[in-house]
């Protein structure tokens, strides 16, 4: 299947490209992932681009940001990624804040950009890395195999850690053990993907994802476990979750999975096909969905999407995007940099224009990219579908402001 791609929200730093379109023949794009000031693309054809912020080589172009310039590079700056040549075909990225992976068919490991801490799965000598003027960060500037890696299934990226998910089904991490996002109860830097994260050992991870600085695992047929600590710059007194812990204990299919800044969200699917989507964290922004405290530390159903059927969910730096099975994309939440394609600032529920239904999203720190299908024909809207869509953001919950 083939999409167009789409970005929105902040561009200060090239990430979304110039108007919203990245690529110029964006229509061969199979899959995306967005950093915090960064974006990747995956050709079907298995080939790699990036675009966004440089600063430490995660566009992967050998190239890097001079650190007397104090400037990203900005679109058009589309570039195919060096040294995954032909062949080498791509199955799937992730972006994280200085750094970018990539996951091959053969399921074989590639990393670059920021590795001081670890989180590119290897040790950077000095022979060999480009050592940052303004200090000692090391970086790779092109991407690079991870020796002793095999059978990667999944790769998420999060500020400086990397976690990945093996074709048996467990999970490991490498970079900073800031937090306990390493989820092996060390806080040090550490250099490869070294045992199991601690308590899923004997679990079937299906899924996983990495915000800021905490994971999350969904468990087939147990829920979603979580570590590290979400709520780090909200509430000083929360402990680090050195090991994972199960936040959302149910037996329904767990479809999607999305850590934010400070906030979670899941999506869980019935035997009925009939979807559920969950929020917790941090609530300042409404980013939740929901009129509750600012934090939420148990997961609850939002309910204005509960008469709807939600495919996937993003979650940014505070805000909110899921996209419904008409392919149709609903935002909430903090939208300071209008990623929601609206010109204000609204925290209620809202429908986002896209120029085709929506197949997927994924969310960066203030920035989402949409992969849309081409729109064939206009359909007429009738009034039950607008009464239905227009009741999620006027008759349910309202703006804050």
């Amino acid at each position: 299947m083939r999409y167009h791609l789409r970005g929105l929200g902040n561009n200060q730093n090239g990430q979304i490209g110039t108007t919203g379109t990245p690529l110029k023949d964006a229509d061969y794009v199979s899959a995306v992932s967005a950093g915090v000031d960064h974006s990747l693309a995956l050709s079907s054809l298995g080939e790699v681009f990036a675009w966004g912020c440089n600063t430490f080589g995660q566009l992967g172009n050998g190239a890097i940001n001079s650190a007397e310039a104090k400037t990203c590079i900005t679109a058009p700056c589309t570039v195919r990624v060096r040294e995954l040549g032909v062949d080498v075909v791509i199955a799937k990225v992730a972006a994280g804040f200085g750094h970018s992976a990539a996951m091959s068919r053969e399921g074989l490991l590639y990393t670059w950009g920021l590795g001081s801490e670890g989180q590119l799965g290897y040790e950077l000598p000095a022979t060999s890395s480009y050592l940052l003027a303004c200090g000692r960060e090391r970086c790779q500037l092109v991407p690079k195999l991870v020796l002793g890696v095999t059978a990667v299934e999944e790769v998420a990226c999060g500020k400086n850690f990397t976690l990945i998910l093996t074709s048996a089904k467990r999970v490991f991490a490498t970079g900073s053990g800031n937090y306990g996002v390493l989820g092996n109860g060390r806080r040090s830097v550490q250099f490869g993907f070294r045992g199991v994260v601690d308590g899923l050992e004997d679990r079937k991870v299906s899924k996983i994802a990495c915000g800021w600085s905490h994971c999350l695992a969904a468990v087939q047929g147990t829920g979603v476990f979580m570590w590290g600590n979400p709520y780090y710059d909200i509430d000083e007194e929360q402990e680090d979750i050195a090991a994972p812990i199960l936040v959302l204990p149910v037996r329904e299919e767990v479809i999607s999975i999305a850590c934010g800044q400070n906030h979670s969200a899941a999506v869980l699917k019935d035997l009925a096909s009939r979807t559920t989507l969950y929020t917790w964290g941090s609530n300042s922004y409404f980013q939740l969905g929901y009129e509750e405290e600012d934090l939420v530390q148990a997961p609850r159903p939002v309910s204005f999407l509960q008469s709807h059927e939600v495919r996937c969910v993003a979650c940014g730096w505070n805000y909110t995007a899921a996209v419904l099975s008409d392919g149709k994309l609903i935002g909430w939440g903090g939208n300071k940099y209008y990623q929601f394609g609206i010109d204000k600032s609204s925290e209620f529920p809202a429908p986002v224009s896209t120029d085709g239904p929506v197949e997927t999203a994924v969310s960066g720190y203030s920035h989402l990219l949409l992969l849309t299908l081409p729109t064939v024909r206009k359909q007429k809207r009738t009034a039950t579908s607008t009464t239905s869509m227009d009741r999620i953001y006027m008759d349910g919950l309202h703006s804050k402001e």
